[in-house]
């Protein structure tokens, strides 16, 4: 359904993307520079999750049209509209404006 578009990991067919990049300067911890690119849903077409090798990857959890973006959750998808928004709020300083909030509203 799915193809494999870029990994520095062992390439599985299923996933949209994989990809571990290893940022030297940080500490306790791993920078994923590439799947940060992802945008937030509260509604998303898309979830990432890490592999047994150490690989951030994201698959896809409906079927997506041709040109849809990816999207993936920055928080817990089972909170409340305003629980979600109150975190993104305070964790990644936007209001979310997704098709799910726009219509709890």
């Amino acid at each position: 359904m799915t193809k494999f578009v870029q990994s520095s990991c062992v390439p599985q067919p299923h996933y949209v993307y994989s990809h571990r990049c290893v940022d030297p300067g940080a500490e306790g911890g791993e920078h994923y520079a590439s799947a940060a690119r992802f945008n937030h849903s509260c509604a998303p077409n898309a979830h990432q999750s890490f592999d047994a090798h150490g690989c951030v990857t994201v698959d896809t959890v409906r079927r997506v049209k041709k040109g849809e973006e990816l999207t993936i959750p920055y928080v817990d998808t089972r909170l409340s509209g305003q629980e979600r928004r109150a975190k993104l709020r305070k964790n990644f300083a936007f209001e979310c404006a997704c098709v799910r909030c726009l219509a709890e509203q």
